[in-house]
């Protein structure tokens, strides 16, 4: 707690205390890695190297060679920018502090930048070249301008020289995008759910690297990705679902405000990602708090979305699907507020 209290940087909750806050804060742990994340501040990583002996660290500094051009060329982006009248050009090649505007079609300045993506790398795409590189927006200047460095040097004149294009991609996560709220460890992967600005989205790590959630190489056609990379998907669904929890058993499940989803490989003998995308379907129609949900022997509980009531889900042979019961009627009297947190002791007799 302490930890939390001195260490945690909190994002922007408007009203509310600090305790408001502290509800919201997950961890998914493996080993001696244990990752905080919350809705509007960027994971950290506490890492156990000695006995009594922590370490703090941003998840993406986590790696052995943590430099600029190993984290941002690993880092979650969005799908590539399709609109042509959003175009970023450069006032340099290479450097720090090199201005960057947000032009339309015709050159003209057009808004784009907020606030918030003060910290946010960029990946740029030279196709030309068939390269890539990044910037990463150190302070803003309007929302036609941002001061940004440019990490290594564009190997093409796409965004300089008086030239603009619309082929880059943003990053996924951000104060203005908003972070994760979402985490769980499934088939070698660290995965992470939803946002605000996309709340059904799903990004996998590549197989056994934690930290690797986009290889520019793979963006460009570069290289050809293969199953074990990372992967980032929607939920199929035709509403926007906001992911509440994940939670890996045999499968993995999601659990959103509105329904609760299973997901597993299309080809069970290979793990889910880029060339086996998962059959995912609404198993249960109840709707998850923002609690995170624990198995119990074979069942998966979890607060329904009210937080006033507790549920679990289990497989029905006679009906051939998963099912979902009613445990809060089990103790009424203990339903009275919201659930923050469900716990189970440390035991196969529950």
């Amino acid at each position: 707690v302490a930890s939390l209290k001195y260490d945690y940087q909190f994002g922007t909750r408007g009203a509310g205390t600090i305790e408001d806050v502290i509800d919201d804060v997950k961890y998914v742990q493996k080993g001696s890695l244990i990752y905080l994340y919350e809705p509007t501040t960027a994971p950290i990583q506490f890492a156990r190297v000695a006995l009594n002996s922590f370490t703090k660290l941003p998840f993406w500094n986590s790696r052995t060679d943590s430099s600029e051009s190993n984290v941002y060329g690993r880092w979650p982006y969005r799908d590539q920018n399709i609109d042509t009248e959003v175009r970023l050009k450069l006032a340099a090649t290479s450097g720090i502090n090199v201005q960057m505007d947000s032009v339309d079609s015709t050159g003209a300045a057009t808004n784009f930048f907020d606030n918030g993506h003060d910290g946010a790398p960029f990946l740029l795409y030279d196709t030309a070249a068939v390269d890539w590189n990044y910037v990463v927006v150190r302070s803003v200047t309007s929302a036609t301008s941002v001061q940004v460095d440019i990490v290594g040097t564009m190997a093409g004149t796409e965004y300089t020289g008086g030239n603009h294009t619309y082929k880059w991609s943003e990053s996924a996560w951000s104060d203005y995008r908003g972070w994760p709220r979402a985490a769980t460890f499934y088939d070698s992967r660290l995965i992470w759910g939803g946002n605000a600005s996309e709340p059904s989205k799903l990004w996998g790590s590549q197989v056994n690297d934690l930290y690797e959630l986009t290889n520019a190489d793979i963006e460009t056609a570069k290289t050809a990705g293969v199953n074990s990379d990372y992967f980032r998907l929607n939920l199929t669904s035709e509403r926007q679902d906001r992911i509440q929890w994940l939670k890996s058993a045999r499968s993995l499940w999601v659990g959103t405000e509105t329904r609760e989803f299973i997901l597993e490989p299309s080809d069970p003998a290979a793990t889910i990602g880029r060339s086996n995308a998962p059959k995912n379907s609404a198993e249960t129609e109840v709707g998850s708090a923002y609690v995170q949900p624990v198995l119990v022997n074979n069942s998966l509980t979890f607060c329904q979305r009210s937080s006033q009531g507790i549920r679990d889900i289990i497989f029905n042979e006679s009906e051939n699907a998963y099912v979902t019961r009613d445990l809060s009627v089990l103790a009424e009297h203990l339903h009275k507020k919201s659930y923050e947190n469900i716990v189970t002791p440390n035991s196969s007799k529950i």
